[in-house]
């Protein structure tokens, strides 16, 4: 079974959860820092990039290109 490439982030603990195996965290040296709020919403994860540390909102699309590197799509978000 290949690990999928794309897990969109909406705040419940399995996506925690597929956002961890997806940027290997636990296994390697990736460090993930994870701000759960009661309201799944308002939870936010912050990942290593090569860019920096990017923080991925509820809603928004996370994306693991080659080498390493990730590409975070943002949610539509109310004006």
């Amino acid at each position: 079974m290949t690990q999928p490439s794309t897990v969109r982030f909406d705040g419940t603990h399995a996506s925690v959860l597929a956002v961890m195996h997806l940027v290997d965290a636990g296994r390697s040296t990736t460090v993930i820092d994870i701000h759960a709020d009661t309201d799944p919403t308002r939870s936010h994860i912050t990942i290593p990039t090569p860019d920096g540390r990017v923080r991925i909102h509820s809603g928004d699309s996370i994306t693991r290109g080659p080498g390493g590197t990730y590409l975070v799509t943002p949610a539509a978000r109310p004006a």
